[in-house]
């Protein structure tokens, strides 16, 4: 199936991560289900969960500016610790940070001439 959206997120002012999507809240699912599943799998305080993935969010964007190379579980991790940060208003969402879906450009088909 086509995954006609994408999410871009955004961290001090930098494009810091960019996902295709199928649906617009599957990205906020995909959140939910990570912060939940590590909340009752482990059981780690919020507190504790909160500070985690702030500090794997900055290691995260360290390695972006430095243009280290990262994994893609390492990106689907910091879109979930980073959309959990902002549902939980650790992250505000303002002119440096924040995420932004849209709908997927289309690419142009070449067009034949016919003399």
């Amino acid at each position: 199936m086509k995954r006609p959206y994408v999410i871009t997120l955004h961290y001090k002012n930098n494009l810091i991560s960019k996902f295709n999507l199928k649906y617009p809240e599957q990205a906020f699912e995909y959140a939910n289900d990570n912060l939940i599943t590590v909340m009752r799998d482990e059981k780690i305080p919020i507190k504790e969960i909160k500070r985690m993935f702030l500090l794997f969010v900055e290691q995260f964007y360290t390695m972006r500016v430095n243009k280290v190379k990262c994994k893609s579980s390492d990106h689907n991790l910091f879109m979930a610790a980073f959309l959990a940060l902002m549902k939980m208003n650790i992250i505000q969402d303002n002119n440096e940070n924040g995420f932004i879906i849209t709908k997927r450009k289309l690419k142009n088909k070449k067009l034949k001439f016919i003399n």
